[in-house]
């Protein structure tokens, strides 16, 4: 019973702990709104993350205005919280996205989101740096403009 409670907590803390600086990034993969499977791992760069729609529809119509390959030539992912739509509706916000040229990484684990997400950074574009899996810095903007800068 002591060991069953002992992997309970572990995984439960694990479920729970926040990205800090300094820390690894766990190696994760999700899909992309074509479902292509895409991995953050050691060569990935800088993870963009938004989590409202308000947000993600800002960013998602910035990147495209800008060149096809601006994400994958500073080897960033856009990763978009879905965790919160409707299974009913989940359909329809994919048709949408799949109008986007470039890759749309879905959260859609409500777990796995609670890693990133906050009540200081539910509203903002939440940008990851890495290097080889370490979180070199954290940074939160309130437009997509401020985001590019950072990116550039």
């Amino acid at each position: 019973m002591t060991k069953i409670a002992i992997v309970f907590i572990l995984c439960f803390s694990f479920l729970n702990a926040k990205i800090e600086i300094g820390e690894n990034f766990q190696s994760i993969k999700l899909k992309d709104q074509f479902d292509k499977i895409h991995q953050i791992n050691k060569d990935t760069k800088n993870i963009i993350f938004t989590f409202k729609k308000s947000t993600g529809c800002q960013v998602k119509e910035f990147f495209s205005t800008l060149e096809k390959k601006f994400l994958s030539k500073r080897n960033a992912l856009f990763v978009m919280d879905i965790s919160k739509v409707p299974s009913i509706l989940k359909f329809i916000v994919l048709s949408d996205l799949k109008k986007y040229k470039y890759p749309i990484v879905l959260l859609e684990d409500e777990k796995l989101n609670k890693n990133y997400i906050t009540s200081e950074n539910i509203d903002k574009i939440m940008l990851i740096k890495l290097d080889n899996l370490e979180i070199k810095d954290i940074k939160y903007f309130k437009t997509a403009i401020k985001l590019k800068e950072a990116l550039n």
